[in-house]
């Protein structure tokens, strides 16, 4: 996301992806995304990382507007 000011052109700021069960909520990943990537290019990775850190291999992902287009 980008935001203008008067002295300062654009400011860009790290992404964080926190990966969750979805019934009941818990974290089962978490991370920052240096140079504030594409939604859908962290998809894989988040799966990975869930699967690794809980044993439990994803089968769905629920996910916000910017995943359009990476998810079917």
């Amino acid at each position: 996301m980008e935001k203008g000011k008067a002295r300062k052109a654009y400011e860009f700021g790290v992404s964080a992806s926190i990966r969750t069960a979805h019934k009941d909520g818990l974290v089962v990943g978490a991370g920052s995304l240096p140079r504030n990537p594409c939604d859908g290019h962290t998809l894989a990775e988040a799966f990975e990382q869930a699967a690794a850190l809980s044993d439990v291999h994803p089968e769905i992902a629920v996910v916000d507007f910017g995943y359009k287009g990476m998810v079917s």
